[in-house]
């Protein structure tokens, strides 16, 4: 039997990883998938992601608000994409 067996945080292991994605990997996996293309025929669709620009907003609660009111802390955020024109997207062979 181990005696000094000591269990890791692992509510602050899984709080570091998810900072980390905010703050790092959120815009690498956009810029991994962007643009986003599809064509059919003629019809051509392109959705281009700035993952460099994405804007975070405020929590409207504070952690401790949430708690009492029995609502989820949460926030938003807003990544600026662009959808060319048809005609403007050159057809990839």
């Amino acid at each position: 039997m181990i005696k000094d067996f000591k269990l890791p945080d692992l509510v602050g292991i899984q709080r570091e990883s998810f900072l980390s994605f905010l703050e790092f990997g959120l815009a690498e996996e956009l810029g991994r998938i962007s643009p986003i293309q599809c064509s059919k025929e003629e019809e051509r669709t392109e959705i281009v992601f700035y993952p460099d620009e994405v804007e975070w907003k405020r929590p409207s609660l504070l952690p401790n608000e949430a708690i009492a009111k029995a609502q989820t802390y949460s926030t938003s955020f807003y990544i600026p994409v662009q959808i060319p024109l048809q005609n403007e997207i050159p057809l990839q062979k």
